[in-house]
């Protein structure tokens, strides 16, 4: 399972990778387990909107964890009795509360 989030301002976010063991996505496909982080590190905080045609951001490397616990509410089609089966998820920065974009509609 990796856990891939844009939400830089995350407590749990390591350079785009949600080093949480375990999440909890809403109804609404949100992650309720974010937390503000109020003094974040100038290098996490990293504007890719200047570079992004020069280099790529600073992605930590794949981080695969056999116990990744992710509760979820959603009608997803990745939702097996409130767990989530996907091999991966993605969650974006479209949000005051960041979303799960691997979501599909059951």
């Amino acid at each position: 399972m990796d856990l891939k989030c844009k939400k830089l301002d995350c407590y749990h976010n390591d350079r785009y990778c949600c080093t949480k063991e375990g999440i909890k996505v809403s109804k609404s496909c949100e992650c309720m387990s974010y937390e503000e982080n109020k003094h974040p590190d100038k290098a996490q905080m990293q504007d890719v909107s200047k570079t992004m045609l020069e280099a790529a951001p600073d992605i930590h490397p794949y981080r695969h964890k056999r116990n990744i616990d992710i509760e979820c509410d959603a009608d997803c089609l990745f939702n097996c009795n409130c767990k989530c089966q996907a091999n991966g998820i993605s969650v974006c920065n479209c949000a005051k509360t960041p979303i799960c974009t691997t979501f599909i509609k059951d």
